[in-house]
């Protein structure tokens, strides 16, 4: 059985930018934004959770600039 792969995750890089990546899916759907900001990462994880358990909705994702990184995998 395929399982869809819903995933965030966030990694502090050395610079002190917050990468964040969410996966909704697939390989297809993997994308990456960069922040300074705890604060909005933060909301992000709690907004993201929110929509995966049907309270919530997407909306969180237009307060960044997504990169598809699909390819670079």
């Amino acid at each position: 059985m395929d399982v869809p792969e819903l995933y965030i995750q966030v990694w502090l890089r050395p610079d002190g930018h917050y990468q964040l990546e969410v996966r909704d899916g697939s390989l297809e759907t993997h994308v990456q934004t960069r922040t300074v900001s705890r604060e909005r990462t933060a909301k992000a994880f709690t907004e993201w959770l929110y929509e995966q358990s049907g309270d919530g909705d997407d909306g969180w994702r237009k307060n960044f600039q997504w990169n598809n990184i699909s390819d670079s995998l």
